[in-house]
């Protein structure tokens, strides 16, 4: 599935690239605007803030602005990639997804960040009774794969939300867990090209300080060049893919198979008008 996911994807980015372009810099722009005046001016300029807690605060402000946008994104690239966009553009067709969902964003960002928080205290009092016994590491055990498997339905979430008629937040976490587990390893794979593409590499191989080879570093420093161009277009559409093709899968949906991923090779690189794609 996972050949088919990445496949799939780079043609559709491909096949609307100048879409995927505009829509990648307009949500990068307004992030970097909330990072900016948040972080910079607040902590920089006038030293309401700490570092940490301004650090914290934009973080959260991105994370906010993130579940706002992306539902109506999901929402555009959903109506495109399934052949119901009905002729309505794409800022249009955006606009009408923040009217939908920029409500049920805010509900997924408060779900997320309660569950953050509980899982931060959880492990403040997991280390202040960790010397009690074996059954602690047992505990603690489960609680990190439950941590793991919250973030890993995240991939899932919001496009399961947009997709459902109904737009049921609560239902959307439950049918995120069973996608999950009906392709845990492809959704492993996902979840680290989104990782990487957050450059979250970048200061995991940090840790190791002057040791990490300058070659490493760079590859870990390339998806910061990406951002403002195909990051988060390119994160979007792994997600709605993936969604889609479990839906397929399980005849839920339509299979798009030959109008996305049949009859497409290297040659459509050159030659776009030869391909199938929309």
């Amino acid at each position: 599935m996972f050949s088919r996911l990445f496949k799939r994807t780079f043609w559709i980015f491909y096949d609307n690239l100048l879409k995927g372009l505009i829509l990648n810099a307009s949500v990068f722009a307004v992030m970097f605007l909330a990072f900016f005046v948040i972080f910079i001016q607040l902590f920089l300029n006038n030293k309401i803030l700490d570092a940490t807690s301004g650090t914290l605060l934009a973080i959260g402000a991105i994370s906010l602005i993130w579940h706002i946008l992306a539902p109506a994104a999901v929402h555009f690239w959903a109506k495109l990639i399934t052949g119901t966009n009905e002729d309505m553009g794409m800022f249009a067709r955006v606009w009408e997804g923040l009217k939908l969902f920029w409500l049920k964003g805010i509900a997924l960002f408060a779900i997320n960040t309660s569950f953050l928080y509980l899982a931060f205290l959880s492990l403040n009092f997991y280390k202040a009774i960790i010397n009690l016994g074996w059954w602690v590491y047992i505990v603690g055990g489960i609680g990190i794969w439950i941590v793991i498997m919250f973030m890993f339905i995240q991939i899932f979430l919001i496009p399961i939300l947009v997709l459902d008629e109904k737009r049921r937040v609560l239902i959307s976490y439950k049918k995120a867990l069973i996608m999950l587990l009906s392709a845990p390893f492809a959704a492993s794979s996902v979840a680290l090209i989104i990782l990487y593409l957050n450059f979250v590499f970048y200061f995991v191989l940090h840790i190791g300080g002057s040791q990490v080879p300058s070659v490493l570093e760079l590859i870990t420093l390339f998806p910061l060049f990406l951002a403002p161009f195909i990051t988060y277009t390119f994160i979007i559409l792994l997600q709605v893919n993936f969604t889609l093709l479990i839906y397929e899968k399980h005849k839920i949906m339509p299979d798009l198979r030959e109008t996305w991923e049949e009859g497409r090779n290297f040659s459509n690189l050159f030659k776009p008008w030869e391909s199938k794609g929309k």
